[in-house]
């Protein structure tokens, strides 16, 4: 059984951001399976760095879509997203020293924020960039 899998009811919507969500619940999946397989640190890193980037990508893609329409929303919006970020990179920076190991703990976090952000506060931008006819972005 998978550790994150998508669930129709995390889509948004729209298109672009939920095939980004997809991957993001995908590679969340990989760590995990990862971890529990004992694979060597090394890869988890590496899985760590990817979704780092990748969410980097992915915020930026909804903050321009928010700039499109004129988001109402995008200040609390992006500082969710600035959030995270700051805490994945506090994983990373743990990781790079040394002194942190990935854990379960982590990717409860990983999983659990995304699927709270998904399930909040993308479903409402989503409703917004439907609206704007920005579905199949």
């Amino acid at each position: 059984m998978a550790f994150f899998e998508w669930k129709k009811e995390y889509e948004t919507g729209v298109k672009g951001v939920d095939d980004d969500h997809r991957f993001l619940v995908s590679l969340i999946d990989e760590m995990s399976v990862a971890l529990s397989q004992g694979v060597a640190q090394d890869l988890l890193h590496k899985t760590v760095y990817k979704l780092a980037d990748y969410a980097r990508f992915h915020f930026k893609r909804e903050e321009n879509y928010m700039q499109m329409i004129d988001y109402s929303e995008q200040f609390k919006h992006e500082i969710e997203h600035r959030a995270f970020t700051k805490k994945v990179e506090e994983f990373v920076a743990k990781l790079d020293s040394g002194e942190g190991n990935l854990t379960h703990e982590v990717l409860v976090f990983l999983r659990d924020w995304l699927i709270n952000h998904i399930q909040k506060t993308d479903k409402q931008l989503g409703i917004e960039l439907v609206k704007h006819g920005l579905k199949d972005e």
